[in-house]
């Protein structure tokens, strides 16, 4: 028999009773030709092992398996097909070592490689939008001033860590990079990654990807149409200066087209012989501004023919008409496709004003939105006009016990029933969203707060836990309404479904 330290093998038979350190520092050779020839037993080398002696319970097991393997087997492929049944995945990967980058729905993605620095823990998935909507990820450091006083880090932490050489990576890969950060071959990518982020190069901010499954970019024009932008920028703010109620037309244009079939631009579409296109739509008769569309599209088309797609041109539209009203400003993903079918009957789809909470969430849960994005969004009724004919349930004959609805203020409803009476004769009667209609603002969430909202649909916000404390989060921060419109504005419009680029934004090609 050899005895080295804590390590004894005997003859008869080979045993070895050792602890983890040694096992390890023994020669891997030698230990691995004992325990291929099947001449080896290990006493309890974790106490995690020995510790199934000190219940009843796992010991009687622990001897049953000992006495029997047949019932050892059997227990083992039970569990076995028990661990291995917990879900918890969303999607099938193209290749294993990737995220495959399918739509977050929890909003945020989690960096690892940041939180082991403790600077930051979430990282912005615009950055996302913004990396992978170009063919290769480049960035320098070079030129970088360091804030090592803010951070609390010594000098020397970043002569280790930090490069100022430019790098380049496959778009495809910085994906896992942000997301898992991975290490290997993305070592200097990771390294670069995390001075950005001690150096503030990298801004955290919240945003969705929901662009990149749908092949939408951030400089999707850039080499084929630069101004088209600009063009529709102006075009909008053309319309806006002789039309004030411009922004809202275009904002509410841009969530009815979205709805229905992706952002496709259907919506636009003329109803052609027996076809009763979504603007000829009961929820769509009201739908005005068209002509700002097309006025976009006939300049677009002389500078840059079959290039820009009218999809396109109304979701930017919808981001100049809040910016032009006093709203938020975000950079929107391009790159969708017109769409060639447009049926008036699927604007039953659409979300009815007199929806409550359960239909709401069901409505934007199908779309893959969420109540976040249902609170955000609804903030878009800060902007227009709202005829009678959208909360006249409210205000006359609610039900059977009341006849105005009880959860509106009493002298809201007594003025809405004096502009819409209910033998109402004027043709286009209605009122304003909120006081402040033609001002992209958070004035629409106080007015739920105080009972003054228009819509059945707005005043259900509040009866759900969650929807409730978002109101109250954004009547109370203007800046964190903004933030979250941006984010599910994103989301919303990044919903595709077209199939081309129309010449005429009226008739398919």
């Amino acid at each position: 028999m050899e005895s080295s330290g804590r390590v004894m093998i005997s003859d008869n038979p080979f045993e070895l009773r050792t602890d983890v350190s040694t096992l390890a520092a023994l020669d891997w050779q030698t230990l691995r030709s004992i325990c291929t020839a099947g001449l080896l037993t290990i006493y309890a080398v974790f106490s995690s092992d020995q510790a199934l002696l000190t219940s009843p319970n796992t010991k009687d097991l622990v001897s049953k398996f000992a006495s029997s393997q047949e019932a050892f087997y059997k227990a083992f492929v039970n569990s076995m097909i028990k661990m291995s049944s917990i879900p918890g995945g969303q999607d099938v990967r193209k290749d294993c070592t990737l995220c495959s980058m399918v739509r977050d729905t929890s909003l945020k993605v989690r960096v690892e490689a940041f939180d082991a620095l403790g600077v930051i823990s979430m990282v912005s998935e615009e950055i996302l939008l913004q990396t992978l909507s170009k063919k290769h990820l480049s960035v320098s450091l070079q030129g970088s001033k360091p804030t090592l006083q803010r951070h609390g880090l010594k000098e020397k932490i970043y002569s280790g860590l930090c490069s100022t050489k430019p790098f380049e990576i496959p778009a495809s890969n910085s994906a896992g990079v942000f997301v898992h950060g991975l290490e290997g071959e993305f070592s200097e990518a990771l390294e670069t990654l995390r001075c950005m982020a001690l150096f503030d190069s990298l801004k955290v901010q919240e945003a969705h990807m929901h662009m990149l499954g749908s092949g939408l970019s951030l400089n999707y024009y850039d080499q084929k149409c630069p101004n088209a932008e600009s063009i529709v920028a102006k075009a909008v703010k053309d319309a806006m200066m002789k039309d004030q109620t411009v922004p809202a037309a275009i904002l509410r244009m841009h969530f009815h087209d979205c709805f229905i079939r992706g952002c496709d631009a259907s919506v636009l579409l003329n109803s052609v012989g027996k076809n009763s296109a979504e603007k000829d739509g009961p929820p769509n008769v009201s739908l005005h501004a068209f002509y700002v569309i097309d006025n976009a599209k006939q300049e677009v088309e002389s500078k840059c023919p079959g290039v820009v797609s009218c999809a396109d041109i109304l979701a930017l539209s919808a981001r100049d008409a809040v910016v032009l009203s006093g709203g938020p400003t975000w950079d929107v993903p391009k790159g969708r496709k017109d769409g060639r079918t447009s049926k008036a009957s699927e604007t039953v789809q659409l979300p009815a004003p007199t929806f409550n909470i359960s239909q709401l969430q069901q409505s934007f849960s199908q779309r893959g939105l969420s109540m976040e994005d249902l609170v955000a969004l609804s903030g878009g009724h800060t902007l227009g006009f709202s005829h009678c004919s959208s909360f006249e349930n409210r205000i006359h004959n609610f039900n059977s016990t009341n006849n105005m609805d009880p959860s509106m203020h009493p002298s809201f409803a007594s003025s809405l029933k004096s502009i819409c009476p209910i033998h109402n004769k004027v043709k286009n009667a209605g009122t304003a969203m909120d006081p402040s209609s033609t001002t992209f603002d958070n004035t629409y969430y106080k007015l739920i707060l105080q009972k003054k909202s228009l819509f059945s649909s707005d005043q259900a916000l509040l009866t759900s836990p969650n929807t409730k404390d978002l109101i109250s989060k954004f009547a109370s921060s203007q800046e964190a309404f903004f933030k979250a419109f941006v984010n599910s504005m994103i989301k919303m419009s990044s919903i595709t479904g077209g199939q081309e680029v129309r010449k005429d934004c009226r008739v398919v090609n």
